[in-house]
């Protein structure tokens, strides 16, 4: 083999050797390219993707680690916006805890934090968690990372909890009253609770029926320090208690509701004004009996939903208007709706929601109010208009009140120059 040969075969195998180096490691010296070919160190990358995270804010574990109490079962583990977390227990000073909490033990709990997507724990630094469940309580966490941190909480000897004796249940589990809508939660500083309806047994849904003997049931948990066990008797004003095997539910039967005040008709002309160019759209309006709220749209092909804004000229607009009866009143169907400047296209009723949806069309409103020029480049109402909103006030203090005829063209004194113009449907 001649040397020129020996060469190029050297050559080869050393090519070959970087090009499998490459390929098996193509990160190697921690470098990469980035979606527009720029090369980043992953350290820079790294930085980069911490700018876009937010850092952890809710540095308090009251709520997500209740302190120990006599009989209570340890949290084990939690979830929130930000973050995530294992509780692990030990006797203080001793080894690992499992069962309920016995009452003059001290207690540790070692709380082990992940961040919830989009969310930091670099840069939170050390010592900055509280807990406020306990007096004593000492909480302790090395600076935050980008994998998470650890929280060292050290409870006091445990207490026994107290019984429960907020037992009036009356403002936490309004009567049931005719259109009104039932609660479906409660919270008060010593439990929570979740509220279920029934009616003969079956489960209810929807405001409260006229003429109808409504149950609810009540499944509470006790707070923090607080127990269910050797509590008193729940009352409430309005019905009557009864108890189920667990101390935390109780029922309550109410008395018949009501028939309600009927609503068989009803004039929208005062709560819904026609569309008038330059005029802002009524969203919401209550009767005295009823609560409506209003969608607008304008009429074409498709409809276009009207979010904001003002009324357009020349244009045909729609009012979507949904009714619910107020608090002891009750639609009982074949309900008829009217509008002075408006036309009814539907009545759509609702009887076990309660609720009526009425459509109404209204004439396609006007050009913006003419106005000519007067002396002196002023502006001067056209001979024979009449102020139907607003104000005017003219030059040499004479105002133009709503309602009034326009000073006729061409008289001494009735050109004078507008100084404020306030009307709806115009633009000065």
């Amino acid at each position: 083999m001649n040397k020129a040969v020996a060469r190029y075969l050297i050559l080869g195998i050393c090519f070959m050797v970087l090009v499998f180096t490459a390929c098996e490691n193509p990160l190697a010296k921690d470098w990469y390219e980035d979606d527009g070919g720029q090369s980043l160190s992953a350290a820079a990358s790294q930085t980069s993707q911490n700018a876009a995270l937010q850092k952890v804010n809710d540095l308090a574990l009251t709520y997500n680690v209740p302190a120990p109490y006599g009989s209570e079962t340890p949290v084990r583990s939690f979830a929130g916006p930000q973050y995530e977390g294992r509780v692990d227990w030990s006797v203080s000073g001793g080894g690992a805890h499992n069962g309920s909490f016995v009452t003059g033990t001290a207690y540790t709990a070692v709380v082990t934090l992940a961040a919830a997507t989009g969310w930091t724990f670099s840069g939170v630094p050390e010592n900055s968690f509280a807990h406020q469940g306990a007096p004593g309580v000492v909480v302790s966490n090395a600076a935050g990372t980008d994998l998470g941190m650890v929280v060292t909480i050290v409870f006091g000897a445990a207490e026994n909890a107290l019984p429960v004796d907020d037992l009036v249940l009356t403002s936490y589990v309004p009567a049931p009253e005719t259109g009104g809508i039932p609660a479906s939660s409660l919270a008060g500083p010593q439990y929570t609770g979740g509220v279920s309806w029934s009616v003969g047994g079956n489960p209810h849904s929807g405001v409260f029926q006229p003429n109808k003997v409504y149950t609810a049931t009540v499944t509470m948990q006790p707070a923090s320090g607080r127990t269910f066990t050797g509590v008193g008797s729940f009352s409430h004003g309005g019905g009557t208690i009864t108890y189920t095997a667990n101390p935390n539910v109780v029922c309550i039967t109410f008395p018949q509701t009501g028939s309600g005040v009927v609503i068989s008709s009803i004039d929208l002309s005062a709560y819904i004004p026609k569309p008038m160019t330059g005029g802002e759209p009524i969203i919401n309006f209550y009767t005295g009996k009823c609560y409506g709220t209003v969608e607008w749209e304008t009429l074409g092909v498709p409809n276009v939903p009207m979010t904001t804004g003002f009324f357009k000229m020349t244009t045909v607009y729609k009012a979507k208007v949904t009714l619910t009866p107020a608090p002891g009143y009750v639609f009982p169907g074949g309900l008829t709706v009217a509008h002075d400047e408006g036309t009814v296209l539907s009545v759509v009723e609702d009887l076990v929601l309660q609720q009526a949806e009425v459509s109404i069309t209204f004439p396609i409103t006007g050009n913006i109010l003419p106005l000519a020029f007067g002396g002196a480049g002023g502006l001067r109402y056209r001979a024979g208009q009449t102020l139907t909103g607003g104000s005017v006030a003219v030059a040499g203090g004479k105002p133009w009140a709503p309602g009034t005829t326009a000073y006729a063209a061409g008289k001494a004194g009735h050109s004078a120059r507008i100084i404020r113009f306030l009307h709806p449907g115009s633009v000065a």
